[in-house]
């Protein structure tokens, strides 16, 4: 078990296998030093980000038809060409492709606005 792999041993790791799993244990390390490796010999890290790039098209299709719609019509959006997203996720795409969602957030702002109810006494009718 190799403490410390080099770049050159990572970035051949990276391609020569399909899926991180893979790479780090062929490494002999865990995934946590691994992606702790590829951040620090800034490797770009080809296996976190593979099918954002559907996403971020269909997201950004969707913003163009419906511009004041919220996630959770976007996440059903989502759904039905078959792609599944949690919504931290889906936040996180938006985030930092800088889609315009702060529009669409205004309108749909999550702010409650709850009725007031009194109470007048026992059997008062009013």
């Amino acid at each position: 078990m190799k403490n410390n792999p080099s770049k050159e041993e990572v970035e051949d790791a990276i391609a020569k296998y399909n899926s991180s799993k893979d790479a780090y244990q062929a490494l002999g390390i865990n995934k946590r030093k691994f992606y702790r490796l590829v951040k620090r010999y800034e490797i770009e890290d080809v296996y976190k980000r593979s099918g954002d790039i559907e996403v971020i098209d269909h997201i950004i299709k969707f913003n163009h038809e419906h511009p004041t719609a919220g996630e959770v019509l976007l996440i059903s959006y989502l759904k039905t060409k078959g792609i599944k997203i949690r919504r931290d996720r889906l936040r996180r795409l938006v985030r930092e492709n800088d889609i315009n969602y702060e529009e669409r957030k205004k309108f749909h702002s999550g702010k409650i606005v709850r009725r007031e109810y009194f109470s007048y006494g026992g059997n008062v009718m009013i």
